[in-house]
This record gives C-alpha cells, structure tokens and sequence, in this order.
C-alpha cells in the first residue's frame, strides 16, 4: 500500500459516508499548451471536507510512518492559528471518526493529529 492508496480510500469511505471531498494539488504544473500554471500553494493539504455552517476540514495524507514537511508543517500551524481544522490522516476509519466528530462539533475547534483528537 502506498499514500496515493491511502488517499484513495480516505475519499472512498468518506465520500461512501456522504461527505463532500475536494483533493488539492500543490506546486506548478505544465498547461496543455506548454505553459506554466500555479497550483496550491505549498503545504496545503491534499484533501478537503466540507461540513455544515461553512465550516471545512482539511486532510493531509501520509502513509505509515511518512511525515509532514517543513511547508505542510507552516501551512497546518497558519491554518490552524485561523481556525481551520486540519486532520494528519493515515487510515480512512480514523479519518471519518475525526470528521464526523468536527461535524458534530458546534463552534468548538479541535486539532486532529497522530491519532488523537486536542482542543486549539
């Protein structure tokens, strides 16, 4: 199994679920004709949900052991500071626990990280 496996069944269960998933792609990227377009900014996470009242979790996929980069690490603590809920996923049961939570959370932020739910 691979991340991009992984990711596949995170949107899989939570799409299954009813949720609403949006996968982002970071970097530059080549056009059809050649040129250069920017993508996401760097560190933003792959994937997002979005939940009732405007509110949106974003995913970060990473598969076994893997950890976040120096950029995904800023993106998560500048988003986080917002008020923005950013989940570390690293299995899709997890992954829907940790949303399903947040959905039903009313005004009350929670980071989702390595497998344990905290209070920003």
């Amino acid at each position: 199994m691979s991340e991009s496996d992984t990711q596949r069944a995170i949107v899989s269960a939570l799409t299954t679920a009813g949720y609403t998933v949006l996968r982002h792609q970071s970097g530059l990227a080549r056009g059809w004709r050649g040129g250069r377009m920017v993508l996401c900014e760097p560190g933003t996470p792959d994937l997002s949900v979005t939940l009732a009242h405007g509110r949106v979790v974003w995913i970060e996929t990473k598969y076994g052991k893997g950890k976040t980069r120096k950029s995904q690490d800023e993106w998560h603590a500048k988003h986080a500071a917002l008020g923005h809920v950013i989940i570390v996923a690293r299995d899709a049961q997890a992954t829907i626990d940790a949303v399903t939570l947040c959905a039903n959370t009313a005004k009350r932020r929670t980071w989702w990280t390595e497998g344990r739910v905290q209070e920003c």
